[in-house]
């Protein structure tokens, strides 16, 4: 129910939950599920996990379980709802099946144990992103929450990690953090275990491997372990490897800042964490081992963590250049030949992360999961670049003899004629005609709210917000960069948001009387 009307969900959907505080919810979904064991009698479980969409509803029922609003981890905790959801369905179940059990999701907005016993055939499955063990507040709340759930009554207990892979395209490896989750789950009663791992197998391939030895006896020694597969694996450039990826291990666990649920993932930032600097000791480790391989297999292995972390490597260089390119830009220190040089080395820097990663993947399939593009190259300051390199001096500017119209000959990602055209536009004060709905200025309209949690922040015009309940942000649309006549990129006015929410604004104009799309979207770290 949302906004006094009951909602019917389309096929296939997956924004959505069920009303959860409905008891006639519990007893349809034991019904369900009491039809899957008669018609496959060997089944264990059947599931019950929570949808990712976060979407919960507001029947009066509903609200007045999740009231008072409580929080954990920076995020509403709807464990209570949840699991006397649990509780209801599998004391139905139990009647007819007391041997099978219920799967469930301790996830997300449900990771924090509920108030009460959980009834012993539900089966949770603690999720949580155990890379950002690297802070010692959160390793520390990990250990107490898996402790709290050993003793909350269920007879099973599963521990759900994610092993990416997918979203990143520089090492992630933390397998000591893992093995240490591992050895004290098991410790306190975990039973079960499952991983989204979606390697990138040419830079993250240990961690995955460490994990498959651990799940038969989490006591093992993790280094025992690993020396095991360096040696056997990379043989004579066993020790160089190894330091790589210890080198990389340490990197992460060296990181600043507090943690936060998938940090880095499908995110830029991740870039900062292997600096260039630091990309050519890993480099030099990589060649040592490529010298030291004799046998052909040897060369391939090594060859191939080699060709994947060259990814790695094109991509910080395009990202540092990038931010300089933009710091520049905002400071408005872009100009004349220096200018379009630093915005030449850009487009140069960003074309060659693109055309060696597609060539790498496509020689190396298994080297990276699919990597999003769109995730690491939306961050794009060329036009204003171009915009500020465009607007010359006090008489007006001279788009075409600009350096940024040779900086742009022969780039097919940025056609010449549109880059002098939105550079002139931006420059005579012509974008507050051109990009009528492009600006964050007018009448705004309320936020989109739930059950009273914030999922969008009001806007003007054409924009539309996403944003992710937590308790941390804030957003808002400030009047203190209200749209002038010289506005860069048609936006004027400043959107704010605190860390700890992943938001994205996107809205549609029109230029030169055809539609476009616009938009920005970034985690935690941008206002």
């Amino acid at each position: 129910m949302v906004n006094g009307k009951r909602e019917r969900p389309a096929e296939h959907s997956q924004s959505w939950n069920p009303d959860l505080s409905r008891p006639d919810v519990a007893i349809h979904a034991a019904k369900v599920a009491r039809d899957a064991f008669l018609a496959e009698p060997g089944r264990v479980s059947f599931s019950l996990g929570t949808n990712d969409g976060l979407l919960y509803g507001e029947s009066p029922e509903l609200l007045a379980a999740v009231t008072p609003q409580r929080w954990f981890r920076e995020r509403p905790d709807y464990s209570n709802l949840t699991f006397r959801f649990m509780n209801g369905a599998a004391e139905e179940l139990s009647r007819s099946h007391p041997d099978k059990f219920l799967g469930a999701l301790a996830y997300y907005w449900e990771e924090n144990a509920p108030d009460f016993p959980v009834h012993p055939q539900v089966v949770p499955f603690l999720t949580a992103d155990r890379s950002q063990g690297y802070d010692p507040a959160f390793w520390r709340e990990e250990f107490s929450l898996q402790e709290r759930w050993a003793k909350a009554g269920p007879r099973r207990l599963g521990l759900y990690d994610y092993l990416y892979g997918v979203g990143f395209v520089v090492p992630r490896l933390h397998p000591h953090l893992i093995a240490e989750n591992l050895r004290h789950a098991r410790k306190v009663g975990f039973t079960d275990y499952f991983c989204e791992a979606t390697p990138n197998w040419g830079i993250d391939g240990p961690m995955t491997w460490l994990v498959a030895q651990l799940l038969s006896d989490p006591n093992q020694n993790a280094d025992v372990l690993l020396n095991e597969y360096y040696e056997r694996y990379f043989q004579e450039s066993a020790v160089p490897m190894r330091r790589f990826f210890e080198r990389c291990e340490e990197q992460w666990m060296r990181q600043p800042g507090h943690s936060y649920w998938l940090k880095h993932y499908r995110n830029e930032s991740q870039a900062d964490l292997f600096p260039s600097a630091l990309c050519a000791e890993l480099r030099q480790l990589l060649d040592e081992a490529g010298r030291l391989a004799r046998q052909s297999k040897v060369q391939a292995r090594v060859a191939f963590v080699s060709d994947a972390f060259g990814v790695t490597e094109r991509f910080v260089v395009m990202n540092e250049v990038r931010a300089r390119l933009s710091r520049e830009t905002v400071t408005k220190r872009l100009a004349g030949r220096v200018g379009a040089e630093l915005l030449g080395a850009y487009l140069d820097a960003r074309r060659e992360f693109i055309r060696y990663s597609e060539a790498t993947t496509a020689r190396q399939p298994l080297a990276f999961s699919t990597i999003l593009y769109p995730d690491f190259l939306r961050n794009d300051p060329t036009l204003a670049a171009i915009a500020a390199l465009g607007a010359g001096g006090s008489a007006g500017p001279r788009v075409e003899e600009d350096p940024a119209r040779r900086v742009l000959q022969g780039r097919p990602e940025l056609s010449v004629a549109d880059g002098m055209a939105f550079a002139r536009a931006v420059a005579v004060g012509a974008t507050t005609e051109r990009l009528t709905d492009g600006g964050l200025e007018g009448a705004l309209r309320p936020e989109w709210k739930i059950a009273g949690l914030p999922y969008g922040v009001g806007l003007p015009g054409g924009w539309q917000s996403r944003v992710e309940p937590t308790r941390t942000h804030v957003g808002e649309v400030t009047a203190a960069a209200a749209r002038s006549a010289r506005a860069r990129v048609g936006m004027g006015a400043f959107f704010v948001c605190r860390a700890g929410a992943d938001v994205a604004l996107t809205g549609a104009a029109s230029r030169d009387g055809k539609p476009f799309r616009y938009g920005v979207a970034g985690h935690a770290a941008w206002s």
